[in-house]
Protein backbone atom coordinates (compact mmCIF):
# COMPACT_ATOMS: atom_id res chain seq x y z
CA UNK A 1 0.00 0.00 0.00
CA UNK A 2 1.40 3.40 -0.92
CA UNK A 3 2.29 5.76 1.91
CA UNK A 4 -0.26 8.31 0.78
CA UNK A 5 -3.18 5.90 1.01
CA UNK A 6 -2.62 4.23 4.37
CA UNK A 7 -5.59 3.94 6.73
CA UNK A 8 -5.35 5.90 9.97
CA UNK A 9 -4.02 3.76 12.81
CA UNK A 10 -5.32 4.49 16.32
CA UNK A 11 -3.30 3.41 19.35
CA UNK A 12 -5.72 2.76 22.22
CA UNK A 13 -4.34 3.34 25.71
CA UNK A 14 -5.43 4.32 29.20
CA UNK A 15 -5.68 8.02 29.96
CA UNK A 16 -2.58 7.96 32.16
CA UNK A 17 1.01 9.07 31.74
CA UNK A 18 2.14 5.45 31.42
CA UNK A 19 -0.59 4.69 28.91
CA UNK A 20 0.09 7.68 26.68
CA UNK A 21 3.87 7.30 26.78
CA UNK A 22 3.60 3.56 26.06
CA UNK A 23 1.42 4.35 23.04
CA UNK A 24 3.98 6.90 21.83
CA UNK A 25 6.71 4.28 22.28
CA UNK A 26 4.84 1.64 20.24
CA UNK A 27 3.81 4.12 17.56
CA UNK A 28 7.36 5.34 17.15
CA UNK A 29 8.73 1.82 16.72
CA UNK A 30 6.04 0.89 14.21
CA UNK A 31 7.52 3.04 11.40
CA UNK A 32 3.96 3.27 10.11
CA UNK A 33 4.26 6.98 9.38
CA UNK A 34 3.37 9.70 11.85
CA UNK A 35 0.87 11.30 9.45
CA UNK A 36 -1.32 8.22 9.74
CA UNK A 37 -1.05 7.66 13.50
CA UNK A 38 -3.36 8.88 16.25
CA UNK A 39 -3.05 8.33 20.00
CA UNK A 40 -6.42 7.70 21.63
CA UNK A 41 -6.38 7.73 25.47
CA UNK A 42 -9.52 6.24 26.97
CA UNK A 43 -10.97 6.68 30.44
CA UNK A 44 -11.95 3.47 32.29
CA UNK A 45 -15.01 1.81 30.70
CA UNK A 46 -15.10 4.48 27.98
CA UNK A 47 -16.51 3.60 24.58
CA UNK A 48 -15.24 4.76 21.22
CA UNK A 49 -16.69 4.61 17.73
CA UNK A 50 -14.64 2.73 15.15
CA UNK A 51 -14.51 3.93 11.57
CA UNK A 52 -14.63 1.48 8.69
CA UNK A 53 -11.25 2.17 7.10
CA UNK A 54 -9.13 2.66 10.21
CA UNK A 55 -6.88 0.33 12.20
CA UNK A 56 -6.99 -0.01 15.99
CA UNK A 57 -4.11 -1.22 18.15
CA UNK A 58 -4.48 -1.90 21.87
CA UNK A 59 -1.31 -0.80 23.62
CA UNK A 60 0.49 -3.02 26.11
CA UNK A 61 1.37 -0.45 28.75
CA UNK A 62 4.55 -0.77 30.81
CA UNK A 63 6.54 1.63 32.99
CA UNK A 64 9.68 0.66 31.05
CA UNK A 65 8.21 2.01 27.81
CA UNK A 66 7.20 5.25 29.51
CA UNK A 67 10.63 5.60 31.12
CA UNK A 68 12.32 4.99 27.78
CA UNK A 69 10.42 7.80 26.07
CA UNK A 70 11.11 10.34 28.81
CA UNK A 71 14.73 9.29 29.16
CA UNK A 72 15.28 9.72 25.42
CA UNK A 73 13.78 13.21 25.56
CA UNK A 74 15.97 14.15 28.53
CA UNK A 75 19.16 12.82 26.96
CA UNK A 76 18.67 13.90 23.34
CA UNK A 77 16.51 17.02 23.43
CA UNK A 78 16.56 20.32 25.29
CA UNK A 79 15.22 21.03 28.80
CA UNK A 80 12.68 23.37 27.21
CA UNK A 81 11.22 20.59 25.08
CA UNK A 82 11.15 18.29 28.11
CA UNK A 83 9.25 20.96 30.06
CA UNK A 84 6.62 21.22 27.32
CA UNK A 85 6.18 17.45 27.40
CA UNK A 86 5.82 17.33 31.19
CA UNK A 87 3.29 20.17 31.27
CA UNK A 88 1.23 18.46 28.58
CA UNK A 89 1.29 15.19 30.52
CA UNK A 90 0.07 17.09 33.58
CA UNK A 91 -2.89 18.46 31.64
CA UNK A 92 -6.30 16.83 31.32
CA UNK A 93 -7.08 17.91 27.76
CA UNK A 94 -8.47 14.99 25.71
CA UNK A 95 -6.13 15.68 22.78
CA UNK A 96 -2.95 15.63 24.86
CA UNK A 97 -1.85 12.16 23.71
CA UNK A 98 -2.10 12.93 20.01
CA UNK A 99 -0.49 16.36 20.39
CA UNK A 100 2.38 14.88 22.40
CA UNK A 101 3.06 12.17 19.82
CA UNK A 102 3.28 14.65 16.96
CA UNK A 103 5.35 17.11 18.98
CA UNK A 104 7.85 14.50 20.18
CA UNK A 105 8.17 12.94 16.72
CA UNK A 106 8.96 16.27 15.08
CA UNK A 107 11.22 17.34 17.97
CA UNK A 108 13.57 14.42 17.30
CA UNK A 109 13.84 15.56 13.68
CA UNK A 110 13.97 19.32 14.22
CA UNK A 111 15.58 19.71 17.63
CA UNK A 112 15.11 23.09 19.31
CA UNK A 113 13.74 24.58 16.10
CA UNK A 114 10.44 22.94 16.99
CA UNK A 115 10.04 25.51 19.78
CA UNK A 116 9.79 28.30 17.21
CA UNK A 117 7.49 26.53 14.73
CA UNK A 118 4.28 28.11 15.98
CA UNK A 119 2.82 27.98 12.49
CA UNK A 120 2.50 24.20 12.93
CA UNK A 121 -0.91 23.45 14.52
CA UNK A 122 0.24 20.83 17.04
CA UNK A 123 3.17 23.02 18.15
CA UNK A 124 0.81 25.94 18.69
CA UNK A 125 -1.52 23.62 20.59
CA UNK A 126 1.19 22.29 22.92
CA UNK A 127 2.21 25.86 23.72
CA UNK A 128 -1.42 26.63 24.59
CA UNK A 129 -1.62 23.59 26.86
CA UNK A 130 1.61 24.47 28.61
CA UNK A 131 0.40 28.01 29.22
CA UNK A 132 -2.90 26.82 30.67
CA UNK A 133 -1.21 24.36 33.03
CA UNK A 134 1.46 26.80 34.18
CA UNK A 135 -1.08 29.59 34.66
CA UNK A 136 -3.23 27.39 36.87
CA UNK A 137 -0.21 26.32 38.91
CA UNK A 138 0.90 29.94 39.28
CA UNK A 139 -2.59 31.02 40.34
CA UNK A 140 -2.81 28.37 43.05
CA UNK A 141 0.69 29.08 44.33
CA UNK A 142 -0.37 32.70 44.79
CA UNK A 143 -3.83 32.19 46.25
CA UNK A 144 -3.81 28.88 48.13
CA UNK A 145 -4.55 29.39 51.81
CA UNK A 146 -3.55 26.98 54.56
CA UNK A 147 -5.51 26.48 57.74
CA UNK A 148 -3.61 25.46 60.85
CA UNK A 149 -5.03 22.40 62.56
CA UNK A 150 -4.53 22.97 66.27
CA UNK A 151 -2.73 20.01 67.76
CA UNK A 152 0.82 19.08 68.72
CA UNK A 153 2.63 19.40 66.46
CA UNK A 154 0.39 21.72 64.39
CA UNK A 155 -0.26 20.78 60.77
CA UNK A 156 -1.15 23.09 57.89
CA UNK A 157 -3.93 21.86 55.61
CA UNK A 158 -5.28 23.17 52.31
CA UNK A 159 -7.74 21.92 49.70
CA UNK A 160 -7.50 22.62 45.97
CA UNK A 161 -9.72 21.66 43.03
CA UNK A 162 -7.53 22.18 39.95
CA UNK A 163 -8.45 21.26 36.41
CA UNK A 164 -5.03 19.72 35.79
CA UNK A 165 -2.61 17.44 37.66
CA UNK A 166 -0.55 20.27 39.13
CA UNK A 167 -0.29 19.07 42.74
CA UNK A 168 3.43 18.18 42.38
CA UNK A 169 4.20 21.67 41.06
CA UNK A 170 2.30 23.26 43.94
CA UNK A 171 3.87 21.04 46.58
CA UNK A 172 7.39 21.62 45.32
CA UNK A 173 6.88 25.35 45.83
CA UNK A 174 5.51 25.07 49.37
CA UNK A 175 8.03 22.41 50.41
CA UNK A 176 10.70 25.02 49.78
CA UNK A 177 8.73 27.81 51.43
CA UNK A 178 7.54 25.83 54.47
CA UNK A 179 10.34 23.30 54.76
CA UNK A 180 10.09 23.21 58.58
CA UNK A 181 6.32 22.65 58.67
CA UNK A 182 3.99 19.68 58.64
CA UNK A 183 1.48 20.23 55.85
CA UNK A 184 -1.06 18.44 53.69
CA UNK A 185 -2.40 19.65 50.34
CA UNK A 186 -5.46 17.79 49.09
CA UNK A 187 -6.39 17.74 45.40
CA UNK A 188 -10.10 16.98 45.59
CA UNK A 189 -10.53 16.86 41.81
CA UNK A 190 -8.06 14.04 41.24
CA UNK A 191 -8.34 12.40 44.68
CA UNK A 192 -4.70 12.68 45.65
CA UNK A 193 -2.79 14.41 48.43
CA UNK A 194 0.72 15.65 49.09
CA UNK A 195 2.20 15.19 52.57
CA UNK A 196 5.23 17.07 53.86
CA UNK A 197 7.18 16.51 57.07
CA UNK A 198 9.58 19.13 58.50
CA UNK A 199 12.91 19.32 56.68
CA UNK A 200 12.13 16.13 54.73
CA UNK A 201 11.01 15.13 51.26
CA UNK A 202 7.34 15.22 50.39
CA UNK A 203 5.15 12.31 49.40
CA UNK A 204 2.30 12.07 46.88
CA UNK A 205 -0.48 9.60 47.64
CA UNK A 206 -3.44 8.52 45.52
CA UNK A 207 -6.53 8.36 47.73
CA UNK A 208 -9.76 6.44 47.86
CA UNK A 209 -12.99 8.48 47.64
CA UNK A 210 -13.51 7.84 51.36
CA UNK A 211 -10.06 9.12 52.34
CA UNK A 212 -10.48 12.14 50.08
CA UNK A 213 -13.71 13.03 51.88
CA UNK A 214 -12.11 12.57 55.29
CA UNK A 215 -9.14 14.78 54.46
CA UNK A 216 -11.43 17.45 53.03
CA UNK A 217 -13.43 17.46 56.26
CA UNK A 218 -10.23 17.62 58.30
CA UNK A 219 -9.37 20.92 56.63
CA UNK A 220 -12.86 22.22 57.37
CA UNK A 221 -13.21 20.81 60.88
CA UNK A 222 -9.85 20.16 62.45
CA UNK A 223 -11.21 19.30 65.90
CA UNK A 224 -12.96 16.17 64.60
CA UNK A 225 -10.22 14.98 62.24
CA UNK A 226 -7.05 16.32 63.85
CA UNK A 227 -5.37 12.90 64.01
CA UNK A 228 -6.25 11.65 60.53
CA UNK A 229 -3.17 13.09 58.85
CA UNK A 230 -0.94 11.06 61.19
CA UNK A 231 -2.30 7.87 59.66
CA UNK A 232 -1.10 8.90 56.22
CA UNK A 233 2.34 9.99 57.41
CA UNK A 234 2.68 6.77 59.40
CA UNK A 235 2.19 4.69 56.27
CA UNK A 236 4.70 6.57 54.13
CA UNK A 237 7.46 4.27 53.00
CA UNK A 238 5.88 0.96 54.03
CA UNK A 239 7.12 -1.40 51.30
CA UNK A 240 4.03 -3.61 51.36
CA UNK A 241 1.93 -0.64 50.23
CA UNK A 242 4.13 0.25 47.26
CA UNK A 243 2.76 -0.16 43.75
CA UNK A 244 5.47 1.02 41.30
CA UNK A 245 3.32 0.62 38.19
CA UNK A 246 0.52 2.71 39.67
CA UNK A 247 2.91 5.32 41.03
CA UNK A 248 4.57 5.76 37.66
CA UNK A 249 1.22 6.12 35.92
CA UNK A 250 0.11 8.81 38.34
CA UNK A 251 3.30 10.83 38.72
CA UNK A 252 5.57 12.28 36.03
CA UNK A 253 9.14 11.04 36.43
CA UNK A 254 10.38 14.60 36.70
CA UNK A 255 9.02 14.84 40.24
CA UNK A 256 10.20 11.48 41.61
CA UNK A 257 13.42 12.97 42.99
CA UNK A 258 11.29 14.59 45.72
CA UNK A 259 9.62 11.37 46.86
CA UNK A 260 11.04 9.20 49.62
CA UNK A 261 9.70 5.99 48.08
CA UNK A 262 11.99 6.35 45.06
CA UNK A 263 15.16 6.91 47.09
CA UNK A 264 15.78 3.36 48.28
Amino acid sequence: MESGTKPTRYYLCSDTDTGILSAIYDAGLSCYGHRFIRILPLAPHACYEQTLFSEYVTVEETPDKADSVLRSIQEQLSPQIYQYVMCTLASTFPDRGDVLYQFITYAFHMGDRICHALQVPFVKRIFEIQRRVQNEAHYLREFIRFRQIQQEPPVLAANIEPDHHILPMITEHFADRYHMEWFVILDITHQEAAFHAPDKDWYLQQLSPEDTEKLARMEENGSDYADLWKTFFKHIGIKERKNPALQRSLLPLHYRKHLTEFQD
